[in-house]
């Protein structure tokens, strides 16, 4: 794996959110889906960290989920 790919724990750890909190922001359509490896496993990319990154702030300012939705759109 390179630093361009980051497993999903990876991305946790970066960006300290909870590896359900990022399933759900996929599953809601506020984080694309990541490609997946020959293993199945999910291969984030430097743009789901800047993304996940902008969302984390976004919500600490007191954002709501729909309002983010909004200003990523």
């Amino acid at each position: 794996m390179t630093t361009q790919h980051m497993t999903i724990g990876l991305l946790s750890r970066l960006t300290d959110t909870k590896v359900e909190t990022i399933r759900f922001y996929e599953k809601s359509g506020l984080l694309p889906e990541p490609a997946r490896t020959q293993g199945n496993y999910r291969s984030y990319e430097p743009s789901h960290l800047n993304r996940l990154s902008f969302i984390r702030r976004a919500r600490d300012l007191g954002f709501s989920l729909d309002q983010v939705r909004t200003l990523l759109d």
